[in-house]
């Protein structure tokens, strides 16, 4: 993203093999992300001890390892259908897609559910046509400009063999819903670079997602569902990635990267009415967990099935309080929530595009 005489350009490509670059191209592999976003870090690390020459001389200082992170808030976004198809943007397909299963319906083209599946992602078209995603991706990204965007002088650092290790959903009523990504792999060391960057698009159909206001549905166990305004909404899904270490070819130190177990966390904000408090207290108090679900979030000039939307489903969750009720006509009860079991399909977390 060009702004002033800054640059923020990032593309991200699924890897056909793993740790290999992808080569993602400017017009057709772009995200959209923040600026504020921390970006690559190579995570170079120097040796400490300085072994001497046959000759007797001290050696110059050597790379031990590097062991590259990456740090993107991306606006959650939707690109709308496509006779009659919802379309995958690329923080969906790409970075959901290397952990998650994506399945869109052959009866309900224009809806996508995201569920995590670590060890064996697939995804699942209109025609029920089943492929296996890619679990590793070449992420690309220039910083600073000398010159003009398509041909002056930038700085460009890869990552290979990318996973995403954690992602936080951020759902703020009246602002932009953001997912902030963080991954591991393996960085390539940063270049002087002279790209055409003019091409470079940033998915310029999208539809940021950012709403006015929403609902979630708590339904403790053994009770009714309880619709709750929302404040905000916040989950974290931690993936354990981590780095593989040993030789390489390259010198970095890391043979690869690698996710773990899954643990998702979180917290809710409701805004209830003081009429609603006692019953609400006490229905959440009395359960051992509940489910929670949102209703459609979307941009305020979309409606739900335009491929712009999201609904969240956190599946069986324990919460607790972090507030007391205060007694005014209005208040939050914020919650602390953890997701019980989040890769069971029949408890877990959903994501649905819609």
């Amino acid at each position: 993203m060009a702004m002033d005489s800054r640059l923020f350009t990032v593309l991200v490509k699924v890897e056909n093999t793993e740790g290999t670059d992808a080569t993602p191209a400017v017009g057709t592999d772009d995200v959209f992300v923040m600026n504020d976003s921390s970006g690559i870090d190579s995570g170079q690390s120097l040796g400490t001890v300085v072994g001497a020459s046959p000759t007797g001389d001290a050696q110059t200082q050597y790379v031990q390892m590097r062991q590259g992170t990456a740090s993107y808030r991306i606006p959650l976004y939707g690109l709308g259908l496509s006779t009659g198809v919802i379309q995958l943007p690329r923080w969906a397909e790409v970075l959901f897609g290397s952990f998650c299963d994506i399945v869109i319906g052959s009866s309900d083209s224009t809806s996508a559910v995201i569920r995590p599946n670590l060890a064996n992602p697939q995804t699942t078209d209109d025609g029920d046509t089943v492929t296996s995603n890619k679990k590793t991706f070449t992420v690309y990204e220039w910083k600073g400009v000398d010159g003009t965007i398509a041909g002056g002088t930038k700085t460009l650092t890869k990552l290979i063999g990318a996973r995403v290790s954690s992602v936080t959903l951020d759902f703020p009523v009246g602002d932009l819903c953001v997912a902030t990504f963080n991954f591991v792999g393996r960085p390539v060391t940063v270049a002087s670079d002279t790209t055409d960057l003019s091409g470079w698009t940033g998915e310029t159909t999208r539809d940021f997602i950012t709403p006015n206001a929403f609902q979630t549905q708590l339904t403790p166990n053994g009770g009714g569902a309880i619709d709750t305004c929302m404040s905000s909404l916040s989950l974290n899904m931690d993936l354990a990635g981590a780095h593989i270490m040993g030789d390489c070819e390259d010198a970095t130190g890391v043979a690869g990267t690698a996710l773990g177990a899954l643990t998702l966390t979180g917290s809710i904000d409701p805004l209830l009415a003081s009429g609603d408090i006692s019953t609400w207290m006490n229905d959440i108090n009395a359960c051992d967990y509940f489910t929670l679900s949102s209703s459609e979030i979307h941009p305020l000039t979309r409606s739900a099935n335009t491929g712009y939307g999201v609904v969240v489903d956190a599946g069986i969750v324990h919460a607790n309080f972090t507030q007391a009720d205060t007694g005014r006509p209005e208040m939050r009860l914020p919650l602390e929530i953890a997701v019980m079991e989040p890769h069971d399909s029949s408890n877990g977390f959903t994501l649905t595009l819609q």
